[in-house]
């Protein structure tokens, strides 16, 4: 899968995240347990300049990974706050 491809699905992937906990629903593990596999995909493509922005956003998927199988809902969507800060945060500064 090519680095273009690889992004558009975690993008995809996230807003179906954010959208179902967002309508008050616990998201998907199977959603989210691809999230957090495609994002480790992506994580081994870094570039040097953004590899340790990226390692900041890896802990925060293996949070919600962590918080999805355990249920906790209003954690999970204070991690969801931090994934797209985050994600913003690097596409604003690295233009990723």
């Amino acid at each position: 899968m090519q680095f273009k491809e690889l992004k558009q699905e975690v993008e995809h992937l996230f807003g179906k995240i954010q959208e179902q906990a967002s309508e008050g629903d616990l998201p998907e593990l199977e959603d989210v347990k691809q999230f957090a596999r495609y994002c480790s995909l992506m994580q081994t493509r870094a570039d040097e300049e953004w590899a340790e922005e990226m390692d900041d956003f890896m802990q925060l998927v293996h949070q919600l990974l962590q918080n999805v199988k355990n249920g906790n809902t209003e954690e999970i969507v204070q991690l969801l706050g931090s994934l797209e800060d985050t994600k913003n945060f690097c596409h604003r500064t690295f233009g990723v």
